[in-house]
């Protein structure tokens, strides 16, 4: 059995997960927002953008996962 608490951070997390999945474009505009966003850090040695240059497709197993954590959230608040 878990707290409330714990469910709450269980949906929370599943709901990111289920709208990473779902949202068409949303993960290649995050992608490229933090792309872009190294271009502003001085130092960009650990930033190396070679695997950034392909086009990032859109992981639909976000949506999978995200409805198994919430699942399992439920379901152990319940037992």
């Amino acid at each position: 059995m878990i707290g409330t608490d714990q469910v709450v951070n269980g949906i929370w997390v599943s709901a990111i997960l289920i709208l990473l999945g779902l949202i068409p474009g949303l993960y290649q505009c995050i992608i490229s927002g933090i792309s872009n966003a190294s271009n502003l850090i001085p130092l960009q040695v650990a930033f190396t953008r070679t695997h950034l240059k392909n086009k990032v497709s859109q992981p639909r197993w976000f949506a999978a996962a995200g409805g198994a954590i919430l699942l399992i959230t439920f379901a152990a608040y319940l037992l």
